[in-house]
């Protein structure tokens, strides 16, 4: 399987892709649309996975609002001050026929690339231990607390990557 990756800001893609990105998203039920779609705006950049013209996985380096960031803080135990981590790897989503084929690697390395060697926290739920090992293999440690998610019996672990 030959997987371009490609990032950039949200205003470099046409309405089109960014339609597509949030369509992803939406399949993991993860996140209110409404919210999805501020982030998505408001993002570092959008990462984009293709083999040739199929679109088979996507995430965003999102800059994280300051009544979310304080809440995962609080929830978390954890600091994740603004001047620290200006960045949230987020929406990581691979369709099924892509998974267990490298291409989540390929898209939090770009991610991180497009993070400036900035510090970057994720969130991601306890029993996702493939995501966890994900972003443990690209530089990410368990830090904090897990807390309650938004959903019955989910719990949330915060990751970080320093720089």
């Amino acid at each position: 399987m030959a997987v371009n990756c490609f990032a950039g800001e949200p205003k470099e893609f046409s309405d089109r892709e960014v339609h597509q990105l949030m369509e992803l998203i939406e399949l993991g039920d993860e996140v209110d649309t409404i919210v999805l779609q501020q982030n998505v705006n408001n993002a570092k950049a959008l990462v984009f996975a293709r083999e040739e013209s199929r679109l088979l996985a996507v995430a965003t380096l999102k800059r994280p609002k300051a009544t979310y960031r304080k809440s995962v803080s609080e929830k978390s135990d954890f600091d994740l001050d603004a001047e620290t981590y200006p960045f949230e790897l987020g929406y990581v989503f691979v369709k099924e026929e892509a998974r267990g084929k490298g291409v989540s690697h390929q898209l939090v390395a770009a991610a991180i690339e497009r993070s400036n060697e900035r510090s970057i926290f994720a969130t991601v739920r306890s029993d996702n231990a493939g995501m966890q090992r994900v972003l443990k293999r690209a530089g990410f440690s368990v830090v904090g607390t897990a807390y309650a998610g938004r959903k019955p019996n989910d719990a949330i672990q915060v990751l970080v990557r320093e720089f």
